[in-house]
């Protein structure tokens, strides 16, 4: 088995490597990382790069498996939609996917893993990769069943090959984006790109 993170709309890297392995299984029990791509994304809006961040109840230094991570009250997933329309209105296949991403990003979600798992899901489905199993234990690094660990790695620090992207023009082509960003852009054409 090859064990990764359960990241939030994850980049084509993480989307690349998925599919490349044999047996990929999400970790839910690892622990919650702060300031990892765990509840984060990259979009590219009209003006800049921006990471989105969907807000957590803090965990007070007590290690919280990513399963029981609870949203803060204040998380603003409505915020998060407003982004998408301002960056993607102009994309060619927004529209097509906008109504799958709502109900994703619902204000009425409870815990972080239900929004991850969703989101990972519609990029599996619309990327037509096979889903990976999901873990709820905890799975030791030393496991003997483990043939590679990606849950340390850095996604979305390499390049990659350039796409269309809506602010092109602006900005030039910029990699380690969430893999949404391609399929927004290209639709099912971006299954080439993983």
């Amino acid at each position: 088995m090859e064990v990764f993170p359960l990241l939030l709309f994850p980049p084509l890297d993480y989307l690349q490597a998925l599919k490349k392995e044999e047996a990929p299984v999400i970790d839910l029990g690892e622990h919650f990382i702060k300031q990892t791509w765990r509840n984060r994304y990259k979009v590219l809006g009209p003006n800049k790069l921006q990471t989105m961040t969907i807000e957590v109840k803090g965990q007070k230094g007590i290690k919280t498996p990513i399963l029981d991570i609870v949203l803060a009250q204040e998380a603003k997933l409505k915020k998060h939609i407003r982004t998408l329309d301002t960056s993607y209105n102009a994309a060619a296949f927004y529209e097509h996917y906008r109504d799958e991403m709502m109900d994703i990003l619902h204000p009425e979600k409870e815990k972080l893993s239900q929004i991850n798992k969703e989101g990972l899901l519609f990029l599996c489905e619309h990327f037509e990769m096979e889903a990976p199993r999901f873990s709820e234990l905890y799975i030791e690094k030393n496991h003997e069943g483990i043939k590679a660990d990606f849950r340390e790695h850095s996604f979305g620090a390499t390049h990659g090959e350039p796409y269309h992207q809506v602010y092109q023009d602006r900005h030039g082509f910029v990699p380690g984006l969430s893999g949404i960003d391609a399929l927004f852009n290209l639709g099912n054409t971006a299954l080439t790109l993983i």
